[in-house]
């Protein structure tokens, strides 16, 4: 009941979604990369990934989520969508922020829950909270997708979450959005990847298909070359999505 008090915005259940359809083998460049060890292993890093649309992003976030997970450090997501409206304010954000962090570390639930015993607002909630953690990683999918205007105040809900984010010195940030977003407007110097669909990837994912495919696996398997054809040209014509 507390944690439904907190936020119903769940994003849990689009990473799994995510986890389900993601091609064991794709995306591992990411979590490879220097950049990206760098961004983990630094309090308070940022990293901003950008790509055109249809590069990636959101697998690659949720890899990256994935990856997070296994450390001892807590990780919070958003998937952002701009037609969902369940999030379009900041507070709805960083209340689903708060109610992740609340699964991960039973001390939150213990901050909370007397504004819950009194159907306080939990506006504070995360302020709270930020008071025992010591790091935290925060991975934002499609940032471009938040808000950046909210009718009821006219305020950017954009800039609200990221503020009040960048404000705490042992939060880890990793974006992803289209390049059209300037970092800028968020970050001062932030680690910079960008992200696109690599040749090695798409072949991955082009032979499991194939492979999955019973009828075309069996038109395949009389013609050696024809397999090789097919995904040279498809990774020629995909030009980083």
């Amino acid at each position: 009941k507390i944690l439904s008090w907190l936020s119903p915005v769940l994003f849990e259940a689009r990473q799994r979604q995510l986890q389900e359809l993601h091609e064991a083998g794709t995306g591992s460049w990411l979590p490879d990369h220097a950049t990206f060890e760098r961004w983990k292993s630094e309090k308070g890093s940022r990293l901003w990934c950008s790509g055109i649309p249809g590069a990636g992003k959101t697998f690659m976030a949720s890899l990256v989520i994935k990856t997070l997970q296994h450390s001892d450090i807590p990780v919070v997501f958003i998937f952002a969508d701009y037609k969902d409206h369940s999030m379009h304010t900041s507070l709805d954000l960083l209340s689903s922020i708060t109610r992740q962090l609340a699964m991960h570390c039973p001390a939150v639930i213990d901050l909370v829950y007397p504004k819950y015993e009194n159907q306080l607002a939990h506006s504070t909630a995360e302020d709270n909270a930020a008071t025992r953690l010591h790091r935290l990683y925060v991975v934002i999918d499609a940032l471009d997708e938040i808000p950046s205007t909210e009718e009821s105040r006219g305020s950017d809900v954009r800039t609200e979450l990221m503020s009040a984010l960048v404000q705490l010195d042992y939060v880890s940030i990793f974006c992803t959005t289209r390049p059209h977003i300037d970092s800028s407007l968020y970050f001062q110097s932030p680690l910079q990847l960008h992200i696109e669909a690599k040749d090695s990837d798409l072949r991955l994912f082009l032979e499991a298909r194939m492979s999955s495919a019973s009828r075309l696996s069996r038109i395949l398997s009389k013609d050696r070359y024809l397999k090789e054809d097919i995904i040279t040209t498809i990774t020629k014509k995909a030009s980083g999505m």
